[in-house]
């Protein structure tokens, strides 16, 4: 083993980044930011008498005053996407895709305790007068104490994930995408009675009032069994595709579909079954607050509908699009996002220079060469696009259809990774495709071309190097079937960001496993190479700079507010792509200085630039409340923007456009 990988340690601790967390107050209750609304999905919803309680995929919870309608804060602390909320008389509990439950004092909003919820990710959260009930990928459900969060019970049954936990009276019941609801006992989390959904799909959604179960599936399927013998009542389709959300009022039944649908039927029978209302995402889930009823979209919204009027009344702001990729040269900077668009800024001024549509879905896959940009859509196409006006040259679509998840390319051939792990080759001149074959088992979610050597990285663990010219592959890596999100080679090693929060090492030649890199304490997502240099981003919010040649971390900074999806690199600029929706610029010259930022406000373009500032000054053009992970003072034109130090909420100027902006030079 090489002397630079023998010396590795365990750098950073989960309890030392929850404690610099907490010395910066991100984990206790903070002043309103982005006020209109979350910067991802909304994922769950809770309520008391007086607020709604939002947990979202920026990994923020939100407290909203139900009447009227107002943001009241926003809660930080988990690393991940936030599945799960729900409140009691004294505590909020928040369920994270970092594995974690959080407690929070509900007077306060201060942190007051943080269990390891034993699972990959936590995906349901319930609870009763003593215990708290949760489940996620695993499928087994475990019972905590409130107070002091003991470990009290597991209980083991289920094969597939479980999407909810819900208590009600002396049961449990947990619904499995397996396609069955088991019921337990609360006392002794015996098991009382398992469900099936007779084919109808996997269970996303339970619900019970006193006479009947209720429960929803990703084929589309209501279905309603008795309380009293458990006996299947009815089962009816209701939608083409998943139904993720359920809610009960007093006479109806309320179903929220992927494809944003909200249906409505009577509890008894579910006659008289309407769609309601159609909203702008799909809906993650939904609250019953009569006469209304509060909706979580895929958008980052969240939708107040009147259940009299059978309308909404009131919504969040407009919708969010997700970033998903970002490649660059020393002049342009390029974009892809969820709403089927590429974009491209002058890395300078920040000046949007095109806008590329032809993709009819959203765009993960981006690849620039000297004259060419590609786009990798879930659409199943790859278009070739002319870089400096947008300009479609042509459209390859791929023969199965299948969505595409990334694109490399040279000169003369253009390479993309699907869903279902094939790697396709086309020669885009003669639109040839020269090669297909299956390398991967699922998702091929990285794509690295050099020369005419192929590096691939998939969701079914594998990194693969391929060889262009024999068409063969040289070598294939794999550790313990964990998901790599990302791959990256020098002259000697192979290094593959992992879902275990490592970062595995390889030597390149000989495919001897060398050691892992530890310092991310969720899964790492993106890897870029700059000289002796790794940075290594991921869903901690963290970038990481390692040191290859030394095997050490040099390196490490906070730098977003959501997870790290991509990292891409030029001669002397690093930029990060996050789920809270911005783009950030980092000085590669000077130690890492945040040189520039794009937020995606509302989900638009630039459609002005901000000019150069002097040594003192931050510029910022066309904001709404945003948060500023920035200290200084801040200057707005004509001074419309209130000054602050830290963190900033900034007054809205009447030509608001729909990105801020910032641009800062030493």
């Amino acid at each position: 083993m090489p002397a630079a990988f023998k010396k590795i340690p365990l750098i950073i601790s989960s309890r030392e980044i929850l404690e610099e967390l907490a010395e910066n107050d991100q984990m206790s209750f903070l002043v309103p930011f982005h006020a209109s609304r979350h910067a991802h999905w909304v994922l769950s919803l809770a309520i008391d008498d007086d607020h709604l309680y939002t947990g979202s995929g920026d990994n923020t919870i939100k407290i909203w005053r139900k009447h009227p309608f107002s943001l009241v804060g926003t809660i930080e602390g988990h690393l991940s996407w936030v599945w799960g909320v729900v409140i009691d008389s004294t505590t909020l509990y928040s369920a994270g895709g970092d594995g974690y439950i959080r407690c929070w004092d509900k007077d306060t909003w201060k942190h007051v305790l943080t269990i390891n919820a034993r699972d990959a990710r936590v995906l349901t959260i319930s609870a009763d007068e003593k215990h708290l009930y949760s489940s996620g990928d695993s499928g087994i459900i475990r019972v905590w104490d409130k107070i002091g969060g003991e470990l009290q019970l597991e209980l083991f049954g289920h094969s597939s994930r479980v999407w909810k936990v819900m208590v009600d009276g002396k049961k449990v019941f947990s619904a499995s995408e397996d396609g069955t609801i088991m019921i337990w006992d609360v006392n002794d989390g015996h098991l009382v009675k398992t469900l099936s959904s007779m084919e109808c799909g996997g269970i996303l959604d339970v619900k019970c009032d006193e006479m009947l179960l209720y429960a929803v599936t990703d084929l589309g399927y209501l279905l309603s069994w008795d309380k009293k013998n458990w006996k299947l009542m009815w089962r009816k389709k209701v939608a083409d595709s998943s139904i993720n959300a359920l809610a009960i009022s007093e006479k109806s039944l309320y179903l929220g579909t992927k494809e944003g649908h909200l249906w409505s039927c009577s509890k008894s029978s579910a006659s008289n079954l309407q769609r309601v209302a159609e909203l702008s995402s799909r809906i993650w889930d939904l609250v019953v607050d009569d006469p209304f009823l509060f909706i979580a979209l895929r958008d980052g919204k969240i939708s107040k509908f009147d259940l009299s009027r059978k309308t909404v009344i009131h919504s969040t702001g407009s919708p969010l699009y997700a970033i998903w990729n970002v490649v660059s040269d020393d002049n342009l900077l390029y974009a892809s996002s969820e709403d089927n668009l590429v974009r491209s800024w002058d890395v300078q001024t920040l000046r949007l220079i095109a806008r590329f549509e032809g993709h009819f879905n959203e765009v993960w896959g981006l690849a620039i060469t000297e004259k060419h940009l590609f786009s990798a859509s879930n659409d199943g196409t790859i278009i070739q696009w002319e870089r400096d006006n947008g300009a479609m040259i042509r459209r390859l679509q791929n023969r199965e259809n299948d969505p595409l998840w990334s694109v490399a390319a040279s000169d003369d051939v253009v390479i993309s990774g699907s869903g279902k792990g094939r790697i396709d080759i086309w020669r885009f001149e003669q639109e040839e495709l020269t090669f297909s074959s299956y390398l991967h088992r699922n998702k091929v979610w990285h794509l690295g071309l050099v020369g005419s050597i192929l590096l691939s990285a998939s969701l079914d663990g594998s990194v693969v190097i391929f060889d262009l010219k024999s068409e063969d592959v040289i070598a294939r890596f794999q550790k313990d079937a964990r998901r790599m999100w990302s791959a990256v080679m020098d002259d000697k090693y192979v290094y593959a960001a992992s879902s275990d929060h490592e970062i595995h090492v390889w030597e390149r030649y000989t495919g001897e496993y060398l050691t892992s890199l530890r310092a991310h304490e969720a899964r790492v997502q993106s890897l870029v190479l700059y000289g002796k240099y790794l940075f290594s981003g991921s869903s901690d919010r963290t970038i990481c700079v390692w040191d290859v040649e030394e095997g050490a971390l040099v390196n490490r900074w906070k730098a977003h507010y959501g997870s790290i999806i991509r990292l891409a690199v030029t001669h002397h600029m690093l930029f990060s792509v996050s789920d809270d929706k911005t783009i950030k610029i980092w000085d590669l010259k000077n130690d890492f200085p945040l040189m520039g930022i794009l937020v995606s406000e509302f989900g638009c373009y630039i459609r002005d630039y901000v000019p150069p500032c002097d040594h003192s000054r931050l510029y910022l053009d066309g904001a709404r409340d945003v948060l500023l992970p920035l200290s200084g003072r801040v200057i707005g034109n004509e001074g419309r923007m209130r000054s602050s130090v830290g963190f900033g909420q900034l007054e809205r100027p009447t030509n608001a456009l729909p990105f801020l902006v910032i641009r800062a030079e030493r």
